[in-house]
C-alpha cells in the first residue's frame, strides 16, 4: 500500500490564505466592476436562443394564420388580426434582442479581455506582495474604475457592459498599458519589493526611488525633487493612480481634492436656509417705519431711509436675531408658582407641574455644584433694591399664526442665607424641596406679591382663577454681564466626573430691555426666521455628533493597526505622545496636520468628544481687534496676577511659623505656571501679529490652563468702561463711557462661517483618518508618502508646501515668503486685484460661457443648448440650484475664486454702481498710504486729503471701521486708553515693536476686505456691463453667474444622458424618498466628474506644483485652466486612437474627416467619437478661425471658413465674435497652430506687421499674462502699460484722454 503525503498544517494554512486572497480579486471585480454581467458566452447563447425560439413561435403563428386563412369563406378575421399582433409584437422583441445580441457581441471580447488585464494584474501584484492582507483589491479596482476609465473617459456605470464597444476597446488598450507597461503597476511593484528586500538585509543603505521620475523631462527639467515632470507638472490624481499601485495613495489625494466640494455638499441646504432667511429679513426692513424695532437710531429729519439707514436697520435686526438665539435677550414671564382655589386649597399652578421636573433638576444641579445663582438661575433686584431669584424654563408657545415664539418663564428660587466666618451673609440655593414638603410651599406662597412671580386666586366676581402679579414685570429683558462662575461636580448623570472643579462662563444680570419693550412685538418673521435658525442648529450638531464618533472608532482602528505592538486598553496617551510615536516609526509630523487626538482606556478623544447640544447654542467669534484687546487683557492680568502672589510671597516668607513657609513654596509653584501661561500668551500674541513666524508649542497642561484663563475674559457681550480719552490738545485728556468691546461678531456672515468651518473641519478629519490608513498599510512607497503629505497640506490651506518647475524651487518656505507677512500680504492683493480687474466685463462673461461646448462631447450639442434653456425657468432653477448644491458642483469658493482671487468671498448680493471698483480701488491706495505712520499723522492735518478718505470709506462695515479706529489707536499711542486697559498715568503694556505689527497685520486685514469687495464688483459684471446694461444684465454677462450656471447645468445634462441610455430605472426611489433623478447618485457622481473635466476644479487641492505658492500663482495666472483642457483633450485623443488602433493609418483618416464633415448625427456616436468630434469639429474649428493661419497659409481646403468666419463676425461684433471663439477653441489645437504660424514666420516673408502680430499672439498664447504685459510694456516702450493689469479701466480711459488731447 502506497503512502500518502500529509501536507504540514503551515502549508495548508498558506495556500488556504493564498485561495482566499485570489477570490477576494474575483469578488472585488464583481463589487467594482458589476457582479455577474450578461455579456459572456453563456449570455450572449441565451440570447440567441431566445430569438431563435421567437422565430419559432412567428413560423408557428404564420402557418396558425395561412391554415386560417385557406378557407375565406370561414376565416376568423378577428383571431388572424390577434395573432398578427403577437407576430408583430414577437418580431419586435427580436429586433431589441437581435440589437442586443450584436452590440453584446461586439462588446463581449472587450469585457472579457479588461477583466482578464485587471484581474491577472491585481493577483500578480498581491503575489509579489507575498499576498499582503493590507493590500486591498478592491480599493485597487475602484481607482482602476474612477481614475482610468470614469474620470479618463467622462463617463460612470454600475456595471461595465454599460459601456459601448468602441470605449471597451479603448479602456482594454490603455489598461494594458497602465498595468502592464513598461513604468506600469506591475513593473513599479517589482522594483519597490526588490527595494524592501535591500533594505531587509541592508537596513541602512540608500536606494534611489525613481518611481516619481519620467525618461526624457528629467534630462530636459533636471532630476529630483523640483525637476521632475511628474512630481510638478501632472495633476495630483493622475500621480497618485498611475505611479501607487496599492491605491491608498490616490484615496488619500482624493479626498483631499474633493474636501472643499464635500464640505460644501454636507452643508448647502442648511446655507440655503440661512440664505433663505437673511431674504426675508432683508425684506423686512424695507417697509421702512412700519416696524421701528429696526430703526434703533435716529433717521433725523428723513421720512424715507436712505442706504445708510437700511445698513443699520439691518444690522439691527442680526443684533436682535442673534441676541435673541443666543438669549441675551429673553422674554420672560413670572409665573406664579402656587394658587388658592375657591375652596381654599392650596395648590401648584398647572404651569409649575408642567415644569416641576426640570425646576428641581436647574435647583439641585446648580446647588448641587455649588454655584449658587448662574446660568438658568438668575438674580432680579427690585424697585425697591430688594434681591430675587429666579428659575428661567424655556418654552415653546406656537401662536395663532403657526408661528413658535420662545418663553420663559420664570419661578422663585428656594434661597438661604447663612453667615460667613467674617460674620457676613452668603447666598446660596437650597437643594429643591419635594413636592411634600408642606411647610417650605407655604412659605412660598406666602411670598405672593414679594417674590417675583406672584401668586394665583380666585376671583369670585368673575368665578375664574386670575393672577396677582409679583414684583417682576413680564416682557423683554437683555443681559448686562458676562462673568465667569467656579464649582464642584456634585451632580451630574456621568459619575466619573463628580468631585471635579469647573468653570463656567454665563450671562448675568438681566434687566429690563427699554427700547425693545417699548416697540410692543417682534414681527412673526423674526420668531420663524430663528425656528429655521435653530433648525440648522440642530441638524449641525447631530451631523458633527455622528461623523465624530464615527471617526474616533476609525482613528483607534488606524492607531491599532500602526502600532500592534502597543496595548491601547489602558493607555494614557495625549497628542504629543501620539505624535512623537507615529514621526518616529513612520518618519512624519503629524503636528503639522494639527491632528488633536488622545487616546485614554482604550478610547480616542478629539476636540469634539464631549461636544454636547446647547439650549440656546450660538456661534461666538470676535472681531480681530477685540482678539488683541483680550490677548493683551489676558497678559495684564497675569502680570498684576503674578505681583500679588509675589508679594505674599514676601509676606509668608518674613513669618516664622511652618505652615506660612509650606504655603509660600505652593504659591511659588503658582508663580512659575503663571509666568508659562504668560509667555505661552505673550508668544501667541506676537504670532498673530507677525512678529514671529511660527505658532510657540507648549505642553497640553500649560495650553489648557492658559485657555482657561483666556476664556474668562472672552464675553460675548459689550463692554463699556470709563476711559482716558485725548482731547487734541498735547497732554490733555478727559475721562468718557465708551465701549471697550464689542462683544460677539452679531454680523450676517456668522453663521455661514461656522457652517463652512464645521464641515470643513468634519472632511479634514476624514481626510486625516485616510492618510493614516495609508500609513498603517505599510502599501504606500515612502516617495508618495512625501507627496501625499504635502497634497493634503496644500488642500488644508497650509502655506508650508512645496511649490516649483524648471528645476527651480520657489515656494514660499523657501523664499522666505509669510503668509502674515509683506510680501506674501502684496501678492495676495495683485492676485486679487489682477482677477477682478482682467475678469470683469461681458465679454470676459462670453468667452467663458463657450465652455460649456465641451458637454456636448458626453451628451450632444442640442443637450447643451437644451439644459441652458430649461434651467432659465425659474422652478426649474431652484430645483437645479438644490441638486447641484447636494452634489457639490457648484462650490464657486472650493473650485473659483479658491485659485483666482485668492479665496474672496464673493457673495452675489453685493450691489454697487458702474463706478464703485474706481471708488474701491482709491480707497485701497488711501488705505495703503496711510498704514504709514508718519504719513497717516501728516495726512489727517490735511482737510482735503480727510475728505478725500471719508468720501472713498463710505459704506464701510462697522466691523471694518473698528479696524480702522484700531490702526488709528495704534497710531495715535492711544489704543490701550480708549480701550480701557490703562489709564493715562499708566506706562504702556505694548511695546513699539508689537505696536508697528499690529498696525501692519490690521492694515492688511483691512486691504484685504477693501479688494474683496472689488472682486465682488467685478464679478457682478464690473463697469461696462452696469453702464450698457443697469438693469437689465443678468448671468449670462457676470462672471461668477455664468461660471455657476455652467456647472449646475451638469446636473441635467447628466441625468438626461443616463436617462436616455436606460441606466436610471424609471422608478427610481432614493433614500430619503426623492424621487427626482437629479439626485440619483449616478448622476450626480457623473455631474462631478464632467465639471472635473470640462469646467475644472481649479482649488489648490486639484493644482500641481507648478501653480502653487506665492511665486507660482503669479507667474501662472490663469494657465491651470489652460493647462487643464490640454491634458483634457490630450486624454480625448489618445482614447480615440485606442479605440481605433486596430485600423490603419487611411482607415483612421477617413474617419476623423467622418466625424469633421458631419457634425449633424445621422446616428448616435458613442462616447468616444462623440467627445472627438467636439473636440474636432467645435473646437479645433474654433481655433483654427481665431488663429490668423490663413493669413500665411492657404487654407481654401477648408471650404469657406474665411467667409463664415467674416459673416459670423458681422452679425456678433468682432469683439463678442473674439471673445466666444476663445471661448470655445480647443487649448492643444491652438497651442499647435501657434507653433506652426511662429514656425512659418521665422522662415517666411508676411509683412513686418503681420510678423509682429504673429510674435504677439504666439507669446500672448503661452506665456503667463505677467510676462506678456511686461512684453508689452517694452516693445511699446510704455512703462504704464504694466499698469494695465490691476487698472485697466482707468488706464484707457487715461489714454483715450491722452490720446484726443495729442490729436492731430
Amino acid at each position: 500500500m502506497a503512502k500518502t503525503c500529509e501536507i504540514p498544517k503551515v502549508d495548508q494554512e498558506i495556500e488556504a490564505h493564498i485561495i482566499k486572497r485570489q477570490n477576494d480579486v474575483y469578488d472585488a471585480y464583481d463589487n467594482v466592476f458589476g457582479e455577474g454581467n450578461r455579456i459572456t458566452n453563456y449570455g450572449l447563447q441565451l440570447t440567441k436562443n431566445e430569438i431563435e425560439v421567437n422565430d419559432e413561435e412567428i413560423a408557428s403563428i404564420e402557418m396558425e394564420i395561412a391554415s386560417e386563412e385557406s378557407d375565406y369563406k370561414t376565416v376568423d378575421r378577428k383571431k388572424v388580426s390577434k395573432l398578427q399582433e403577437k407576430i408583430n409584437d414577437l418580431k419586435k422583441d427580436n429586433k431589441k434582442l437581435k440589437s442586443e445580441f450584436n452590440n453584446d457581441s461586439k462588446k463581449e471580447p472587450w469585457i472579457n479581455s479588461i477583466r482578464d488585464k485587471i484581474e491577472k494584474a491585481v493577483l500578480e501584484i498581491m503575489d509579489i506582495e507575498n499576498y499582503n492582507p493590507n493590500y486591498d483589491p478592491s480599493l485597487v479596482m475602484n481607482v482602476i474604475k474612477e481614475q482610468f476609465i470614469e474620470t479618463k473617459y467622462t463617463d460612470t456605470f454600475y456595471s461595465i457592459d454599460e459601456l459601448d464597444s468602441t470605449t471597451l476597446a479603448s479602456i482594454d488598450r490603455s489598461l494594458a498599458k497602465k498595468l502592464y507597461g513598461k513604468n506600469g503597476w506591475i513593473a513599479q511593484s517589482k522594483v519597490e519589493a526588490q527595494k524592501q528586500k535591500e533594505l531587509e538585509n541592508n537596513p541602512d543603505i540608500k536606494i534611489e526611488d525613481t518611481r516619481l521620475k519620467s525618461t526624457i523631462f528629467n534630462k530636459l527639467f533636471g532630476d529630483g525633487n523640483w525637476g521632475n515632470w511628474n512630481n510638478t507638472i501632472l495633476h495630483p490624481l493622475v500621480v497618485a493612480s498611475e505611479f501607487d499601485y496599492s491605491g491608498y495613495a490616490y484615496k488619500v489625494v482624493k479626498a483631499a481634492t474633493e474636501l472643499a466640494s464635500n464640505a460644501f455638499a454636507s452643508r448647502a441646504s442648511k446655507e440655503e436656509v440661512i440664505a433663505n432667511v437673511f431674504e426675508r429679513l432683508n425684506n423686512l426692513t424695507s417697509v421702512s417705519n412700519s416696524n421701528p424695532i429696526m430703526f434703533m437710531h435716529n433717521m433725523g429729519s428723513r421720512i424715507i431711509p436712505d442706504f445708510e439707514d437700511t445698513r443699520k436697520s439691518l444690522q439691527n435686526m442680526y443684533n436682535l436675531i442673534t441676541d435673541l438665539g443666543r438669549g441675551t435677550v429673553r422674554q420672560i414671564a413670572p409665573t406664579p408658582m402656587m394658587g388658592r382655589k375657591q375652596d381654599g386649597s392650596l395648590n401648584f399652578t398647572d404651569e409649575f407641574l408642567e415644569d416641576y421636573d426640570e425646576y428641581m433638576r436647574l435647583i439641585n444641579t446648580n446647588a448641587g455644584n455649588g454655584i449658587g445663582a448662574a446660568g438658568w438661575i438668575q438674580e432680579y433686584v427690585d424697585e425697591n433694591d430688594k434681591k430675587h431669584y429666579y428659575v428661567l424654563i424655556k418654552k415653546k408657545i406656537t401662536g395663532d399664526d403657526g408661528v413658535v415664539r420662545e418663553l420663559y418663564r420664570a419661578y422663585d428660587a428656594p434661597i438661604k442665607y447663612f453667615k460667613t466666618a467674617s460674620g457676613g451673609k452668603k447666598l446660596t440655593i437650597e437643594k429643591g424641596p419635594g413636592k411634600g414638603n408642606r411647610e417650605f410651599w407655604k412659605e412660598v406662597f406666602a411670598l405672593r406679591q414679594d417674590g417675583i412671580g406672584g401668586f394665583r386666586k380666585y376671583d369670585a366676581s368673575t368665578g375664574q382663577m386670575v393672577d396677582v402679579p409679583g414684583r417682576m414685570k413680564r416682557g423683554y429683558y437683555k443681559a448686562r454681564k458676562h462673568e465667569t462662575v467656579k464649582g464642584k461636580i456634585n451632580w451630574n448623570k456621568d459619575k466619573r466626573k463628580e468631585g471635579q472643579e469647573f468653570q463656567m462662563n454665563t450671562d448675568t444680570n438681566f434687566t429690563w430691555y427699554e427700547e425693545l419693550n417699548n416697540e410692543g412685538v417682534v414681527p412673526a418673521e423674526v420668531w420663524r426666521s430663528l425656528g429655521d435658525i435653530r433648525q440648522v442648529f440642530k441638524e449641525t450638531f447631530a451631523d458633527v455628533k455622528a461623523q465624530n464618533q464615527r471617526q474616533e472608532e476609525e482613528l483607534l482602528v488606524q492607531l491599532q493597526k500602526m502600532f500592534p505592538e502597543e496595548d491601547f486598553t489602558n493607555a494614557n496617551l495625549g497628542k504629543d505622545d501620539i505624535g512623537k510615536m507615529i514621526k518616529e516609526k513612520y518618519g512624519f509630523n503629524v503636528d503639522t496636520l494639527d491632528m488633536n487626538i488622545a487616546i485614554r482606556g482604550g478610547k480616542v478623544y478629539t476636540n469634539n468628544t464631549d461636544y454636547d447640544e446647547l439650549v440656546n447654542y450660538w456661534p461666538i467669534k470676535y472681531t480681530d481687534p477685540d482678539r488683541i484687546r483680550m490677548f493683551v487683557q489676558s497678559i495684564l492680568n497675569l502680570d498684576h496676577t503674578i505681583e500679588d502672589l509675589e508679594a505674599q510671597v514676601v509676606e509668608l516668607s518674613n513669618r516664622d511659623d511652618q505652615k506660612s513657609l509650606d504655603k509660600a513654596i505652593i504659591i511659588k509653584n503658582d508663580i512659575v505656571d503663571f509666568k508659562e501661561i504668560r509667555t505661552h500668551e505673550k508668544l501667541l500674541l506676537q504670532y498673530w501679529a507677525g512678529e514671529i513666524d511660527e505658532i510657540p508649542t507648549f505642553n497640553q497642561i500649560t495650553q489648557i490652563k492658559a485657555t482657561k484663563h483666556r476664556s474668562t475674559l472672552s464675553t460675548p457681550l459689550p463692554l463699556m468702561d470709563e476711559v482716558d480719552v485725548p482731547t487734541g490738545k498735547p497732554g490733555e485728556y478727559k475721562r468718557e463711557k465708551r465701549e471697550v468691546h464689542s462683544g460677539m461678531r452679531r454680523d450676517s456672515q456668522v453663521i455661514n462661517d461656522y457652517l463652512q468651518e464645521t464641515y470643513t473641519a468634519i472632511e479634514q478629519n476624514n481626510v486625516k483618518i485616510s492618510l493614516l490608513e495609508a500609513v498603517a498599510s505599510g502599501q504606500m512607497a515612502s516617495s508618495m508618502q512625501d507627496y501625499v503629505v504635502d497634497h493634503v497640506k496644500s488642500s488644508f490651506g497650509r502655506k508650508d508646501i512645496k511649490a516649483g518647475f524648471f528645476g527651480i524651487d520657489y515656494s514660499d518656505e523657501r523664499l522666505n515668503i509669510k503668509d502674515n507677512g509683506a510680501i506674501g500680504s502684496i501678492v495676495s492683493l495683485a492676485n486679487k486685484l489682477m482677477s477682478g480687474n482682467l475678469l470683469q466685463g461681458e465679454n470676459t462673461s462670453k468667452m467663458n460661457n463657450m465652455q460649456r461646448i465641451g458637454y456636448a462631447g458626453v451628451t450632444a450639442l442640442k443637450d447643451v443648448w437644451d439644459a441652458s434653456v430649461w434651467s432659465k425657468n425659474e422652478e426649474n432653477a431652484k430645483r437645479l440650484d438644490r441638486a447641484a448644491a447636494a452634489a457639490g458642483v457648484n462650490d464657486e469658493i472650493a473650485t473659483l475664486t479658491d485659485v483666482l482671487i485668492g479665496n474672496s468671498k464673493v457673495r452675489d448680493d453685493f450691489f454697487g454702481g458702474a463706478f464703485e471698483g474706481a471708488r474701491l480701488k482709491m480707497h485701497l491706495l488711501l488705505s495703503q498710504a496711510n498704514s504709514s505712520k508718519s504719513f497717516a499723522r501728516m495726512a489727517r492735518k490735511n482737510k482735503l486729503w480727510m475728505k478725500l478718505a471719508t468720501t472713498m470709506a463710505r459704506n464701510v462695515t462697522d466691523q471694518d471701521a473698528k479696524v480702522q479706529q484700531t490702526i488709528d489707536g495704534f497710531f495715535e499711542d492711544t489704543w490701550e486708553l480708549t480701550v480701557g486697559l490703562r489709564t493715562k498715568n499708566e506706562k504702556s503694556i505694548l511695546d513699539d515693536s508689537t505696536r508697528k505689527a499690529m498696525v501692519k497685520k490690521l492694515s492688511r486685514y483691512y486691504n484685504q476686505k477693501t479688494i474683496d469687495q472689488y472682486v465682488q464688483w467685478a464679478f457682478s459684471g464690473g463697469m461696462s456691463t452696469r453702464l450698457k446694461k443697469p438693469l437689465t444684465y443678468g448671468p449670462a454677462v457676470k462672471f461668477t453667474d455664468s461660471e455657476k450656471k455652467m456647472r449646475k447645468e451638469s446636473l441635467w445634462l447628466a441625468k438626461n444622458k443616463l436617462v436616455e441610455e436606460g441606466r436610471i430605472p424609471k422608478d427610481w426611489v432614493g433614500e430619503n424618498g426623492e424621487t427626482d433623478k437629479l439626485y440619483h447618485p449616478q448622476v450626480q457622481r457623473l455631474a462631478r466628474i464632467m465639471v472635473n473635466n470640462v469646467m475644472f476644479s481649479m482649488s489648490r487641492a486639484n493644482l500641481s506644483k507648478v501653480f502653487k505658492g506665492s511665486v507660482g500663482e503669479v507667474l501662472t495666472k490663469f494657465k491651470p485652466y489652460q493647462w487643464n483642457q490640454i491634458g483634457a483633450e490630450y486624454n480625448i485623443i489618445v482614447n480615440w486612437f485606442n479605440a481605433r488602433a486596430s485600423l490603419s493609418g487611411e482607415e483612421r483618416t477617413q474617419l476623423l474627416k467622418d466625424l469633421i464633415w458631419q457634425p449633424i448625427r445621422t446616428k448616435k456616436l458613442n462616447q468616444v467619437e462623440s467627445q472627438m468630434q467636439t473636440l474636432l469639429f467645435n473646437r479645433a474649428l474654433a481655433s483654427v478661425a481665431i488663429s490668423g493661419i490663413a493669413k500665411v497659409v492657404d487654407l481654401t481646403a477648408l471650404g469657406g471658413l474665411g467667409h463664415v468666419t467674416s459673416k459670423v463676425k458681422k452679425m456678433f461684433g468682432y469683439q463678442e465674435f473674439g471673445a466666444m471663439t476663445r471661448g470655445a477653441e480647443s487649448q492643444l489645437v491652438s497651442s499647435v497652430l501657434r507653433g506652426l504660424i511662429f514656425t512659418i514666420a521665422l522662415g517666411n516673408e508676411i509683412g513686418e506687421d503681420e510678423e509682429d502680430k504673429v510674435y504677439e499672439q504666439t507669446f500672448r498664447h503661452f506665456l503667463p499674462v505677467l510676462f506678456n504685459v511686461i512684453y508689452d510694456s517694452i516693445d511699446e516702450g510704455n512703462p504704464l502699460k504694466f499698469s494695465e493689469l490691476y487698472f485697466r479701466n482707468e488706464y484707457r480711459s487715461a489714454k483715450d484722454v491722452y490720446d484726443w488731447y495729442n490729436r492731430d
